[in-house]
């Protein structure tokens, strides 16, 4: 898994990004949104609403900040690897039912680092990089891993 320089890297940067998940998590899905913008039509709740409508669509934080929230809670369970993986597994398989794909996933991955590094700035290091790279990977696997059970 991770070391535990690696984790107190996550946690340290993370606490940065944690303060306000519904700020973060719009942030992070008009990302998303702007890099890969046919995701958007994923989300039923808000297919159809304006790009320039999300940021006050409160369908849109609900999700942007469940997903934080979820991200929230994997982090705070690095050193609680059987929680954490079932945290993962259960993400995996209700996304799967919802057919999105392992790509998704890897495109939002893109995303969400994009993000930490822009609103990070200077706390942002090739060793900060290194950690976050890591952990959403592993996430990602398992997450993967649940999404393929459900099929």
């Amino acid at each position: 898994m991770l070391s535990s320089t690696e984790e107190k890297v996550i946690q340290d940067t993370w606490a940065l990004i944690s303060p306000d998940l519904k700020k973060s998590g719009v942030g992070v899905f008009l990302r998303f949104f702007t890099d890969y913008p046919n995701y958007q039509k994923s989300f039923r709740s808000f297919a159809n609403v304006p790009f320039d409508d999300l940021p006050q669509n409160k369908r849109f934080q609900a999700h942007a900040y469940t997903v934080m929230n979820a991200i929230d809670g994997m982090v705070n369970n690095l050193d609680d690897p059987e929680m954490l993986d079932e945290m993962l597994l259960r993400t995996g398989v209700n996304h799967g039912k919802r057919k999105l794909t392992g790509q998704a996933f890897d495109e939002f991955k893109s995303s969400f680092m994009g993000y930490l590094e822009t609103t990070l700035k200077d706390k942002w290091s090739s060793e900060t990089e290194a950690a976050w790279e890591l952990v959403v990977a592993l996430i990602i696997t398992k997450i993967k891993d649940g999404m393929e059970a459900e099929n």
